[in-house]
């Protein structure tokens, strides 16, 4: 039953990562010379392959409770990188982790862990929890990758520029960015 619901959100985060390494190297120049970047961005890519790898778990032929175990070291394996590039991201800034990324941090590796647990007891009735986090990893990866720099969109980088407005974006696209 959750074949099919796995090879199609497996293959949507595969794609997702795809798109991921498009749009860092359009913005390639940024990126190389900004940790918070370079990290956000891994950690994006990470969303997506726990979310394919994941996927890719449930669609094998095993053993429920191998399923299972496959499911608990995953979800602790993506749960530690996640929150290692979260604190180097922020590492040599003054930010502080935002409440709505660790909630969701926690709720992605708690959804994949729940259905681990469920799947070793020889269960299948907690892969609902799986389906909430595997969504839940394409969409926040999918918020995270928006907050990438790209042609169209300016954050704070390392040379103190600001985030510019929809206007700013406009006057660009007359007269080339200021720099």
């Amino acid at each position: 039953m959750w074949t099919t619901f796995a090879a199609t959100v497996g293959g949507s985060a595969a794609g997702l990562t795809g798109l991921t390494f498009i749009v860092v190297a359009f913005r390639f120049d940024v990126v190389a010379t900004s940790k918070e970047y370079r990290n956000r961005a891994a950690q994006t890519v990470s969303l997506f392959l726990t979310t394919t790898v994941t996927a890719s778990l449930v669609t094998l032929p095993q053993p429920t409770w191998a399923l299972g175990v496959e499911l608990l070291v995953a979800a602790a394996a993506s749960a530690s990188l996640l929150a290692v590039l979260d604190h180097a991201a922020r590492r040599g800034t003054s930010q502080h982790a935002r409440p709505i990324l660790v909630v969701a941090l926690v709720v992605f590796a708690a959804g994949i862990t729940t259905a681990g647990l469920f799947a070793t007891a020889g269960s299948t009735d907690g892969m609902g929890f799986y389906a909430a986090s595997s969504l839940l990893g394409l969409t926040w990866g999918r918020l995270r990758d928006v907050g990438l720099p790209h042609p169209g969109g300016y954050r704070s980088d390392q040379r103190g520029s600001k985030r510019a407005g929809p206007a700013r974006h406009r006057a660009d696209r007359l007269t080339g960015p200021s720099q």
